[in-house]
C-alpha cells in the first residue's frame, strides 16, 4: 500500500505542549537500554535509541514533573519491547509473559530469571512508592491484563494473516493498543488518585476508551504502508479489505472514524457530570488525556523514527524471539 498519508489531515482542537525534560528522559532512557536491556541485539537497542521513548513521554504528559516522566519512560521501554518481541509470537508464549509480569507486580514474586522481567522490580517499587500498592493492583495491573488479553485475541488472527470481523477488531483493537497504562499515568501525574466509583463512571470511562480508539487510528493512518501484508490489525487495511476500495478511500474512511471519535470526546467531555470535591482532578485527568492525543501524533510526525522506513525494529526483534 503507497504511503499516501496527509501530516496535515489529523485535526482536533486539543491543547498542545512538549515538557521541557524530553531531553533529560532521552538520557534516562539510553542508560536504561544500557542497563537493562542488554539482552537485546545491538540493532535492536540502536533503533529503540532512536525511537525518542524519552520524547513520547514528554509530549504525552507535558504537565507531568521528571520523576513522573521516569516512571512512564520505565513503562514506555518495558511495554514496548514486550510489544515488539511477542505481537507475532504464539498465544502460549503470550500468556507465559503475561504471568511471569502480572505475578511479579500483583506479589511482588519473580519466578523468572529471564533478564526481560528485571526492569520490572524497580518499577514496582517506584509505582507503589508514588500511588500505593492497591493503585499499583487496580490501575497498572489491570490495564496490563487488559492489553495482554488483547494480545492473545489478536494473536490467532497475525498468526494466519487473517483480518477479524470489523466488530472484533474494535473489541480487540482498543485493547491490543496498550492506551489503558497510559491513561493510567494520565491519572497518576493528577496527584490526586480517582476513587473507582469516578474512573469507572460511564463517562469517565467512555473518554478512556475513546482515547485508546483516537491513538490506534493515529498510529494505524500513518503505519498502514508499512504494514500492508503483514499486519491485520490497522483500521485502514481491515477498511481496505472488508470494503474493496483503494488505500487512498480507506485513509478517507479512517480519517471520518477519527474524526467522530474526537467529536464524542469533546462532547462526553464537556457533558461530565458534578463530581463534587473531585471536578479538578476529573478535569485535569480529562485534560491530561487531550495532551496525550496531540501529543501522540506531535511525537509521530516529528520526533521518532518508530515508524519512518527502516526505523522499526519488529523484523530485528523477532529474530530473537524465535530463539525464545
Amino acid at each position: 500500500m503507497k504511503d499516501m498519508s496527509n501530516e496535515n489531515a489529523l485535526q482536533f482542537a486539543f491543547p498542545h505542549a512538549v515538557n521541557p525534560a524530553g531531553n533529560e528522559m532521552e538520557v534516562f532512557i539510553d542508560s536504561s537500554i544500557n542497563e537493562h536491556y542488554y539482552f537485546l541485539p545491538a540493532i535492536v537497542r540502536k533503533k529503540y535509541s532512536a525511537t525518542g521513548i524519552g520524547h513520547c513521554a514528554a509530549c504525552t504528559y507535558p504537565k507531568a514533573d521528571p520523576s513522573d516522566l521516569k516512571i512512564i519512560c520505565a513503562g514506555f521501554l518495558w511495554c514496548f519491547t514486550v510489544d515488539d518481541l511477542f505481537e507475532h509470537s504464539s498465544f502460549e508464549k503470550i500468556q507465559e509473559v503475561e504471568r511471569i509480569s502480572l505475578e511479579f507486580l500483583r506479589f511482588g514474586k519473580l519466578v523468572s530469571d529471564d533478564p526481560l522481567y528485571a526492569p520490572l522490580i524497580a518499577f514496582r517499587k517506584i509505582i507503589i512508592d508514588r500511588c500505593g500498592e492497591e493503585w499499583l493492583q487496580k490501575r497498572i495491573c489491570h490495564s496490563l491484563e487488559l492489553y495482554f488479553k488483547g494480545m492473545k485475541e489478536a494473536i490467532s488472527y497475525r498468526k494466519s494473516n487473517v483480518f477479524p470481523s470489523m466488530e472484533a477488531f474494535y473489541d480487540i483493537r482498543v485493547n491490543d493498543v496498550n492506551v489503558w497504562i497510559m491513561a493510567s499515568f494520565a491519572e497518576m501525574i493528577t496527584g490526586t488518585i480517582l476513587p473507582d466509583e469516578i474512573i469507572n463512571h460511564p463517562s469517565v470511562y467512555r473518554l478512556g476508551h475513546l482515547t485508546a480508539r483516537i491513538l490506534s487510528w493515529e498510529n494505524d493512518y500513518f503505519s498502514a504502508h508499512h504494514e500492508d501484508g503483514n499486519e491485520v490489525f490497522n483500521l485502514a487495511l481491515i477498511i481496505k479489505h472488508y470494503s474493496g476500495c483503494s488505500g487512498e478511500q480507506a485513509n478517507a474512511e479512517l480519517l471520518k472514524i477519527h474524526d467522530q471519535d474526537v467529536h464524542e470526546f469533546e462532547i462526553t467531555s464537556d457533558g461530565l457530570p458534578d463530581f463534587g470535591r473531585y471536578n479538578d482532578a476529573v478535569r485535569s485527568y480529562v485534560d491530561n488525556l487531550r495532551y496525550m492525543i496531540s501529543g501522540y501524533l506531535f511525537w509521530t510526525l516529528e520526533l521518532t523514527a518508530r515508524y519512518k522506513a527502516g526505523g522499526h525494529p519488529s523484523i530485528d526483534i523477532r529474530k530473537v524471539a524465535l530463539t525464545q
